[in-house]
């Protein structure tokens, strides 16, 4: 366990709305080729004795709503066409991310993450 010294206080550390920027940027590539959207905050905490952001990011995974024919609906495809890139991902299952992130902005780890659906 790593916890922070005095000469961490020297380190130019990020804010919250940075750790969250870096948190979607660094998801979003990492799973490109999966064609995931929709993604949200969903949690963020701060240790300030360890300087680790630890971020919860939600998103939905477009291969996870497809049918076993992976046929797209009349509606996505419409929706496609029409430009509308959001109401694909409506109603589907989210995926969730729990990413630490050191105070300097590394990215540190990435584990699933479940949140139970609210109905």
């Amino acid at each position: 366990m790593r916890y922070r010294t005095p000469e961490d206080d020297d380190v130019d550390r990020i804010d919250a709305k940075e750790a969250v920027r870096r948190t979607k940027e660094y998801l979003s590539s990492l799973f490109a080729d999966e064609d995931i959207g929709n993604l949200g905050l969903e949690e963020l905490d701060y240790d300030d004795a360890r300087g680790l952001w630890s971020v919860t990011i939600g998103f939905v995974r477009v291969w996870k709503r497809l049918n076993t024919s992976n046929q797209q609906t009349e509606r996505e495809l419409v929706s496609r066409i029409m430009g509308d890139h959001t109401s694909r991902y409506d109603g589907h299952p989210r995926t969730y991310k729990a990413v630490t992130i050191s105070d300097d902005g590394k990215v540190l780890s990435i584990k699933n993450r479940d949140i139970p659906d609210v109905a």
